[in-house]
């Protein structure tokens, strides 16, 4: 019995243990998953978003503010292009003002004179003056050292007494603007600058203190809250200046109207006389307004019209929470935001933590201790079921809270922390088949290349037979001589510099993403842009090629030294349509690339012999570099099977690397005596071209153009010839 009785004990205790164990794992992922959400991956606030999409907007009739975009129909009814004149901008500031705006609140920036229009800053000044109050527009542009400068508004704008506010936005790592900067510290001092939602706050609170802040201010901040006046802002976590916006709605939430709209007063005529109605008198014209709608609310009387752009071309527009909503993936204007970050602070409707902190915590560890309990009571498959359900209720109570309250509960930790256990359960079989991925990585690479294998393990699709048509570049390259040089050499010899040859040759290529396609003797086909797209392809493979050649004269040298045989590769490159894929039989196929530019690239390399050249290649490659390359164009092909004509080039280096004068002086001159040769000046192309070659005895190019210009002038061809030259031979 007492033998029993402690194995019954051990048992307890091995248990506790392990529910000890599964408890701490779950925290561990759960708190771990929790900040590396927060520094990283962002999944709480997606949630949040979703949260604000399920909630749905918000009505905004009690709302004082109203948008003014200048949007893409503004372009077309003023027959403008942005920047507009600045008399527009003075226009705009008197009717709103004349239709009854208690403030203009300007998210477009004036802070640098338009040399066309020097008057233009003077109008615009006495509108603003005329217009008061209005709130300009400054930015403080932020750098990789962060704020270092302040953009304020002219000096003319700011001798009207206004006062002027930042405009910056807060973009979260995603691209989201779901948070909004109260102030930012003055870079050249010790205070604070407002934004314009916290001056138009204070304005409303009062236009005193909006004005006496316009420049700095200095908040005072206690416990997660600012105190401005009699608002008490909340701020989102981690911040000492900016609260997450509770947006009303999607973009269009607030009344907005056209720039070309308040413009269009009686004596103002858009571009289009069809459209040209005189807006704006029904609203600035009281007797006008009461005739036509009668007690209806005035669209203008007593708001607060913010203006800004949403014209695409602009690029002011933001992602937002409601980003999707109902499937419209539509930008919200920058000026919108302010919209909703005012009515936030306005309806004092700030999106605060459901829970302080430390019981966050607690709540964490209880939901993993119960999860423990279950998985070592239950098992995983039934412990899945429930903390499934318990997470749905989570989430499902945090919707509630977010729509109702305004409160956030956060959902990845609490959800993470219910299925780290039964996570944990799963560990060993995950190891044991991450292990046999590798093996099977390690043995498949051995056949095909790397990049193949990779791409095949996230795409296994891609394991059936067949090809996609893509752009991209094809590489081949040959020794020359090689027959003759394995004529003189052993076996073992052979292989051994075939190998060494190779290896350095594969290496260049791989370097520039290139993949080997395969290697028949001392040949190799290579192709850049697959299997994962690359807009440089054309790069990537003149820069292997260079670097080959490069690689090879090094070779050379150690060659030399050995008393072997010296090679010299020939390299052919083309771009162009390809189908890349699978090709084979069902049981056995290869990754490799087909088409007619796969073709030409194998034509030129072997036309390199023909003119005594290394490195060729054709016109559609050269077109598509953007790194800028010492070459010249050797000739105009029309290549055995092929009926068009095909530009070539001979590649010589790499303008990235050291200037060299000689080589320089090569191209010039070889680009002269192409141009006397394509003006059908036999004798003087020839004394050109036997010219260079004289000078540089290893410019073989210029001693077969040489040749043919001899032999030309012996015997001129037709004239009807379209100097394309015709080769009989692969």
């Amino acid at each position: 019995m007492a033998a029993s009785g402690t194995k019954a004990r051990r048992n307890q205790a091995q248990a506790m243990r392990g529910w000890l164990a599964v408890t701490l794992i779950g925290l561990s992922i759960a708190l771990l998953l929790g900040w590396l959400d927060r520094s990283l991956m962002g999944l709480e606030d997606r949630s949040l978003d979703q949260r604000f999409c399920l909630r749905g907007p918000r009505s905004v009739d009690h709302s004082p503010v109203i948008v003014v975009e200048v949007d893409n129909r503004s372009y077309k009814d003023l027959d403008e292009r942005w920047p507009f004149p600045r008399d527009m901008h003075a226009r705009l500031l008197r009717n709103l003002k004349r239709a009854g705006v208690d403030l203009i609140v300007l998210d477009i920036q004036f802070t640098e004179s338009v040399s066309a229009d020097p008057v233009g800053d003077s109008l615009l000044a006495e509108a603003v003056a005329e217009c008061a109050p209005v709130i300009l527009a400054g930015e403080m542009p932020r750098t990789r050292r962060g704020y270092q400068r302040l953009d304020r508004p002219l000096p003319q704008l700011l001798a009207t007494g206004q006062p002027w506010g930042l405009v910056n936005d807060l973009q979260d790592a995603d691209g989201v603007n779901r948070l909004y900067f109260l102030y930012l510290p003055d870079p050249l001092g010790e205070t604070q600058i407002p934004t314009i939602g916290t001056l138009t706050l204070l304005y409303q609170m009062d236009p005193a203190q909006a004005v006496l802040n316009a420049g700095a201010m200095i908040p005072e901040q206690q416990g997660g809250v600012i105190q401005l006046g009699e608002y008490e802002i909340c701020l989102a976590p981690g911040y000492s200046n900016a609260f997450r916006i509770n947006y009303y709605g999607p973009a269009g939430t607030f009344p907005t109207y056209s720039y070309s709209d308040i413009l269009d007063d009686a004596d103002f005529d858009l571009a289009d006389p069809e459209l040209d109605t005189d807006y704006m008198e029904q609203w600035c014209d009281t007797e006008l307004y009461e005739l036509l709608w009668g007690d209806e609310p005035h669209p203008f009387r007593g708001k607060i019209a913010l203006v800004g752009v949403s014209a695409e071309d602009l690029h002011d527009n933001k992602r937002t929470p409601f980003f999707g909503y109902h499937g419209a993936r539509e930008l919200m204007p920058g000026v919108e935001t302010h919209a909703h970050a005012l009515q936030t602070m306005l309806d004092r409707s700030w999106i605060v933590p459901a829970m302080p902190g430390l019981l966050f915590v607690l709540q964490i560890l209880l939901l993993s201790m119960l999860t423990g309990f279950l998985v070592s009571r239950m098992g995983p498959l039934r412990t899945l079921v429930i903390v499934l359900l318990l997470s749905a209720l989570w989430l499902w109570g945090a919707l509630i809270l977010f729509s109702k309250y305004n409160l956030w509960l956060q959902v990845v930790t609490p959800v993470a922390a219910l299925l780290a256990t039964w996570l944990t359960g799963t560990v060993h079989q995950f190891l044991l088949a991450r292990k046999e991925k590798a093996q099977i990585r390690g043995m498949f690479a051995q056949y095909v290349p790397e990049a193949v294998v990779a791409e095949l393990i996230r795409s296994p699709e891609k394991l059936s037979l067949g090809g996609e048509e893509r752009v991209m570049t094809a590489m081949f390259s040959d020794v020359a001589g090689f027959t003759t040089i394995s004529e003189g050499m052993s076996p073992s010899d052979l292989v051994q510099l075939l190998n060494e040859y190779l290896t350095a040759m594969t290496d260049c290529i791989v370097a520039e993403g290139g993949i080997i396609d395969k290697y028949e003797g001392d040949a190799i086909m290579a192709e850049f842009g697959a299997p994962l797209p690359a807009e440089d392809h054309a790069d990537r493979a003149v820069r292997a090629a260079v670097a080959m050649q490069t690689k090879l004269e090094e070779l050379r040298g150690k060659w030399a030294a050995e008393s072997r045989p010296q090679l010299r590769a020939r390299i052919g490159i083309n771009s162009g349509q390809m189908v890349v894929g699978n090709m084979g039989s069902r049981q056995i196929f290869d990754y490799t690339a087909m088409g007619d530019a796969v073709n030409l690239a194998s034509r030129l390399e072997g036309v390199n012999k023909f003119y005594a050249s290394e490195l060729m290649v054709s016109g559609a490659t050269w077109g598509m570099l953007n790194e800028r390359a010492y070459g010249r164009r050797l000739d105009v092909l029309r290549v055995k099977g092929k009926s068009e004509p095909v530009e070539v080039w001979e590649v010589l280096g790499l303008e990235g690397d050291t200037p060299d004068a000689i080589l320089v002086e090569r191209v010039t001159r070889w680009q002269q005596a192409l141009e006397v040769y394509e003006n059908r000046n036999w004798e003087e192309a020839a004394r050109l071209f036997e010219a260079i070659h004289a000078d540089f005895a290893e410019d073989g190019p210029a001693r077969t153009l040489g040749e043919r210009c001899r032999e030309f002038a012996a015997t001129p061809p037709e004239a009807e010839w379209d100097l394309v030259t015709v080769m009989t031979e692969k």
